[in-house]
C-alpha cells in the first residue's frame, strides 16, 4: 500500500477546515467530490486500484456514526420507520454475492470489456480486480445511506448536506476555472499535482480547438457530468430560494457546462432545458408564472440577442462553437468513440442474454449507459430493486405539497433530488458501471427520511447540529440573503 503526501494533505486539511468551522463529516464528505482524480493511497494488490479521496472520507463519515452511544437504537429506528431501508441492505448483499460468484459461474460463456494495460480490451468473462474495487464503491453508497439516515434523525442536519453541497459547488467552480486559465495561458496542467489517483488522465486534451476542462477530475466527461449535478442542485434551489450567491454559481457552473467539451454534459444539459421550458410553459399556462422564471425568460431572451448580433457582425465569429457542437454532439456517434461505446452496449445486452437474465456480477464489465450497465452486471432480480430504489426520487416532487414541511428543508430537499436526478441523467447518458453513486444513496436517505418519518423539526435562524462523536455544533442555516 502506496500513501499519496498530497492526496492526505488535502484530506487532513478539509477535515481542519471543517472542525474550525463546526462542520460535521456529511459535509465534508459530500464536499471531497470535488475532487474527482485524487486518492490517498494505491494498492498494487488490486491492480494498482487507488481509492479516491472521498471513499476515505466517507469510511472517517461512518467511524463517526457508528461510534454514536444511541448507534443500535438509532439504526434500529431506521429500519422500523424506513421499510426500503431493508431493500437496500440486500441489494448490497445481492450485488457482493453477485459479484463473487456469477464471474465463475458463466466464466467463459460471453465476453465483456475491462481494462488492459489502460486500453478497454474485449475479453472472455472471468473474476477481475473490478469485482471488488466497485463492489467496494458500491457497499460504501449502501453504508452511507444508512449513515446519512441515522444523521438525518435529526432534521436540522438537512443543513449540514446543504452546506456539503454548497462547498462542493464552490470548489468546482474554483477548480474549473484555474484549470481553463492554465491551458488558455500556457502554464498547462496546474492541478496535475493534485490528481494522484493512479489510472489514465485525459486532462491535457484539446476538441475542435477548445482545450476540454477537466477541473480536479480525470477526464473532461466526468468533470462535466458533476458540473451537471451542480448547476441543477444550484438552479433548483435559486428558484425556490432566491439567493443571489446561489445564482453566481449557477451561471459559473452553466459557463463550466459550455466550455467543458463534453457530449454527456451536453445532451444532459439540453435536456434538462427542455423540462425546465415545460415546467415554465405550465406555469405560464396557469398563470403561476414566478419572478425567478420571469429573470430567466428575460437572461435567456437577452443571451438570444446577443448571439444573433454577433452573427450579425461577423457571421463567422460562431464557427468555432458550431464545430464544437456538431463534433461532440451531432456526428458523436458516427465517430470511431462513439461506436465503440456503442458496440460497449450492445455487448452487455448479449452479456445479459448469454446468462439467462442473471447478470454477470458489478464490476465485471464496462458499459456505455447506467441503465445498461445495471441490466447486464445485476441482472433481472438487482434490476428490479435498483428500480425500486430510483422510483423513490421520482416521486419527490410530491415535497412540494407537503404543507407540514419546513419551507427551507424543502428547498434543499429538491435541490439534492434535482442534483441526484441529473447525475442519473448523466449515466444514462454515459456510465459505465451499474454503481448509481454515492450522491444517489444519500439523497436517497433524505427523501426517505422526508417521506417516512413523522417528526418535523424546526429550523431557525441558526442552530445546532451533532457531528460524528455526539458534540453539537453551530452551523449557519438557511436565510434569504444565504
Amino acid at each position: 500500500m502506496e500513501f499519496s503526501i498530497v492526496g492526505s494533505l488535502i484530506g487532513a486539511a478539509m477535515v481542519l477546515i471543517a472542525r474550525l468551522f463546526g462542520a460535521t463529516m456529511i459535509t465534508v464528505l459530500i464536499a471531497s467530490f470535488a475532487f474527482g482524480a485524487t486518492a490517498v493511497v494505491s494498492v498494487p494488490a488490486l491492480g494498482g486500484a487507488s481509492p479516491l479521496l472521498f471513499a476515505i472520507l466517507g469510511v472517517i463519515f461512518l467511524l463517526s456514526v457508528v461510534m454514536r452511544q444511541s448507534f443500535l437504537r438509532d439504526l434500529g429506528t431506521i429500519f422500523r420507520n424506513q421499510p426500503l431501508a431493508w431493500l437496500v441492505m440486500l441489494l448490497a448483499i445481492y450485488a457482493i454475492c453477485g459479484a463473487m460468484f456469477l464471474p465463475r459461474i458463466f466464466s467463459g460463456q460471453t465476453t465483456v470489456f475491462i481494462p488492459v494495460k489502460d486500453v478497454i480490451s474485449e475479453v472472455t468473462l472471468s473474476p477481475v480486480s473490478g469485482n471488488i474495487t466497485q463492489n467496494l464503491y458500491f457497499l460504501l453508497g449502501c453504508l452511507c445511506f444508512f449513515g446519512t439516515s441515522i444523521v438525518l434523525l435529526d432534521r436540522q442536519n438537512f443543513i449540514a448536506i446543504r452546506n456539503g453541497f454548497m462547498a462542493w459547488a464552490i470548489l468546482q467552480v474554483a477548480m474549473g476555472f484555474a484549470d481553463l486559465a492554465g491551458k488558455t495561458s500556457g502554464a498547462g496542467d496546474v492541478l496535475a499535482p493534485i490528481r494522484t489517483a493512479s489510472y489514465s488522465l485525459l486532462t491535457s486534451v484539446e476538441e475542435a480547438g477548445f482545450w476540454r476542462i477537466a477541473g480536479a477530475y480525470s477526464e473532461a466527461s466526468s468533470f462535466g457530468g458533476s458540473t451537471l449535478c451542480l448547476l441543477a442542485f444550484t438552479f433548483t434551489y435559486w428558484r425556490i430560494t432566491q439567493n443571489r450567491f446561489v445564482l453566481f454559481l449557477s451561471m459559473s457552473l452553466l459557463v463550466l457546462l459550455v466550455l467543458s467539451t463534453s457530449s454527456t454534459a451536453y445532451v444532459g444539459g439540453a435536456l434538462l432545458s427542455l423540462l425546465l421550458l415545460i415546467s415554465i410553459s405550465q406555469s405560464a399556462l396557469h398563470n403561476r408564472l414566478s419572478k425567478q422564471d420571469l429573470v430567466l425568460v428575460l437572461l435567456v431572451a437577452a443571451g438570444l440577442l446577443a448571439v444573433m448580433a454577433i452573427y450579425l457582425v461577423n457571421e463567422k465569429s460562431l464557427d468555432p462553437y458550431w464545430r464544437l457542437f456538431d463534433t461532440m454532439v451531432l456526428n458523436k456517434a458516427t465517430t470511431a468513440s462513439g461506436q465503440e461505446r456503442a458496440y460497449w452496449n450492445h455487448q452487455s445486452l448479449q452479456s445479459f442474454y448469454d446468462t439467462a437474465g442473471l447478470g454477470i456480477g458489478l464490476g465485471s464489465s464496462r458499459a456505455s449507459s447506467w441503465i445498461v450497465a445495471v441490466i447486464s452486471q445485476l441482472g433481472i432480480i438487482g434490476s428490479l430493486m435498483m428500480a425500486v430504489l430510483t422510483a423513490v426520487l421520482l416521486r419527490g416532487s410530491a415535497l412540494q405539497r407537503r404543507e407540514d414541511l419546513d419551507p427551507k428543508i424543502r428547498a434543499i430537499a429538491l435541490s439534492i433530488r434535482a442534483c441526484a436526478l441529473a447525475g442519473m441523467l448523466a449515466g444514462v447518458i454515459g456510465g459505465s458501471s451499474a454503481d448509481p453513486g454515492i450522491i444517489f444513496f444519500i439523497v436517497l436517505a433524505a427523501m426517505l427520511n422526508l417521506s417516512e418519518a413523522p417528526a418535523v423539526s424546526s429550523v431557525r435562524t441558526q442552530a445546532r447540529v451533532f457531528d460524528g462523536q455526539g458534540r453539537r455544533h453551530p452551523t449557519y442555516l438557511l436565510s434569504g440573503d444565504g
